[in-house]
């Protein structure tokens, strides 16, 4: 028999599992692949400034500010041991501590922070561990996303 929580998690609702925003792959997960390249820890998906970036999940914001990496950051927990992580935003739309919904606006895209061009850096963290996103995000293994708009001419 399994333990009843007091709190309620939806796996629909509370796993990253929702397109944060469409643009194009221009770099993909590799954290432990290789000794000789540095890992980067999630996806930079490339698209125009101000592009609408969404929660992946319903979560509870514990950050959103600045680093000196990513710029413009955003952390959100959505409980179950999983994080996922917005960077390089031109705005934050969301404060620590408020409660966002799957789907909701929670920054435009930017190139804040150490970037060479508008994209968002995003991440996904099980139990602390950087995991591919493409593993919840199936819509990012597909030619549409990894090749970008402009190449279905």
């Amino acid at each position: 028999s399994q333990k009843q929580s007091n709190i309620q998690v939806s796996y629909l609702e509370n796993i990253p599992s929702l397109v944060p925003t469409f643009g194009f792959i221009t770099q993909n997960f590799s954290a432990g692949k290789s000794n000789n390249s540095p890992d980067h820890t999630g996806l930079d998906i490339a698209a125009s400034i101000q592009t609408a970036i969404l929660a992946t999940a319903d979560a509870f914001v514990v950050f959103s500010g600045w680093h000196h990496l990513y710029g413009n950051l955003i952390i959100l927990s959505h409980g179950n041991g999983y994080f996922s992580l917005y960077g390089h935003n031109n705005q934050n739309l969301v404060e620590e501590r408020e409660k966002v919904n799957r789907g909701q606006l929670i920054a435009l895209m930017g190139e804040s922070g150490v970037a060479s061009g508008p994209h968002l850096h995003f991440e996904i963290w099980e139990n602390g561990i950087p995991v591919d996103p493409t593993i919840f995000i199936p819509e990012y293994k597909s030619d549409y996303m990894m090749l970008g708009y402009d190449e279905k001419k």
